[in-house]
C-alpha cells in the first residue's frame, strides 16, 4: 500500500512540475515542445513503477528448465497423455506439408498421418511418420518414401489402406 501512495505522490508532483514549467515558458512555439517533453516526463512517472515490477518477474524459459520438466515426468499416465497429445499436434502440423509434397508429385490420393514420438534424454524426438494412402496405384512406394524423407527431413513410412 505504501508503494501505491509513493507512486500517486510522484505522479502528482510530476503534474505540478509540468504545470509550473508550462506557465514559465513564454513563447507559443516553445510551449508546444515543452508540452511534449512534460507529457513524456509524466508518462515516465506513471509507467516507472510498472517497469520495476516487470524486472522482478522472470519470464525466461531456458532449455535447462525444459529438461528438468521432462526429467520430472516419469513413465506415467501423464507422460503417455503428453506424448499422445504431441503426436496428434505434430501430425496436424505435418498434414499441410505432406499434402503440398504429394500435390507437387501429382498424387491426389486421400491420406492420413500417424506420428510416433519418443522421450529421450535430449528431449522428445520423432521416431517415425507413417503416411497412410488410400491407394498406391502406379506409384513407386520406395521412391515416394525417399522423396518425402528428403523433403521433410523426417523418417517416413508409407502404408496403403
Amino acid at each position: 500500500m505504501d508503494a501505491v501512495k509513493v507512486w500517486c505522490f510522484s505522479v502528482c508532483v510530476a503534474l505540478v512540475i509540468g504545470a509550473v514549467v508550462t506557465m514559465i515558458v513564454p513563447s507559443i512555439d516553445k510551449q508546444k515542445i515543452m508540452k511534449l517533453v512534460i507529457s513524456a516526463f509524466i508518462l515516465a512517472g506513471i509507467i516507472s513503477p510498472m517497469l520495476t515490477v516487470v524486472k522482478e518477474i522472470n519470464i525466461s524459459f531456458e532449455a535447462q528448465d525444459y529438461e528438468e520438466y521432462l526429467a520430472d515426468i516419469e513413465d506415467t499416465e501423464q507422460e503417455k497423455t503428453l506424448i499422445l497429445t504431441l503426436e496428434d499436434n505434430v501430425a496436424k502440423l505435418l498434414f499441410p506439408l505432406v499434402k503440398e509434397q504429394l500435390d507437387n508429385l501429382n498424387i491426389n490420393e486421400e491420406f492420413g498421418i500417424k506420428v510416433a514420438l519418443s522421450k529421450e534424454k535430449e528431449g522428445i524426438t520423432v521416431d517415425k511418420v507413417n503416411i497412410i494412402l488410400s491407394d498406391l496405384h502406379m506409384i513407386d512406394q520406395d521412391a515416394l518414401e525417399n522423396e518425402l524423407k528428403e523433403s521433410l527431413g523426417l523418417p517416413i513410412s508409407i502404408d496403403v489402406n
